[in-house]
């Protein structure tokens, strides 16, 4: 039961924070939420690679990635902004593709969690055989530049909580 209450906490966090207010009701829709997701996806999150154990520095590193998080989403609304207003927003869409890298299942799940709350991409799916997550992007003329801030966000954010 022990090794199911940390993803719990944590899936809760990142529902309330994304919510944007903490009220008992939020809290309560959050554990939902997040119990239902440990049901559906658990055996990939909890029985992959061991994440390690819990302490201040790893609950420091979730606090650093929810808010490199929340800073890429506010730039992603900018951009968005910006692409949507310009002149042929329609002529940069396409689909990309990103290489898993060392990730574990449960972290290349994260990741494209993490990538498709950012406006402008979404998770198309995740090649297992190929090892390589599919997205689509509304500027995919900037498909380098997304991939290497994927596997910079990764190295120095993610994986020291969800690798």
């Amino acid at each position: 039961m022990s090794r199911w209450a940390v993803p719990w906490v944590l899936l809760t966090g990142v529902f309330v924070l994304m919510v944007g207010k903490v009220t008992v009701a939020d809290l309560a829709l959050g554990a939902g939420v997040s119990a239902g997701l440990l049901a559906w996806s658990g055996r990939w999150l909890v029985d992959g690679r061991r994440p390690g154990a819990v302490g201040p520095r790893r609950l420091w590193a979730f606090g650093v990635m929810v808010g490199a998080v929340l800073v890429d989403v506010v730039r992603g609304t900018w951009s968005m902004g910006r692409l949507m207003l310009g002149p042929r927003p329609a002529e940069r869409q396409g689909e990309v593709e990103v290489a898993l890298g060392e990730r574990t299942d449960g972290g290349a799940r994260v990741s494209a969690l993490l990538a498709s709350m950012s406006p402008g991409s979404v998770l198309l799916g995740i090649d297992w055989e190929r090892r390589v997550m599919r997205f689509h992007l509304a500027d995919a003329s900037r498909a380098e530049e997304f991939r290497a801030e994927l596997e910079r966000f990764y190295r120095e954010r993610q994986r020291a909580v969800f690798p």
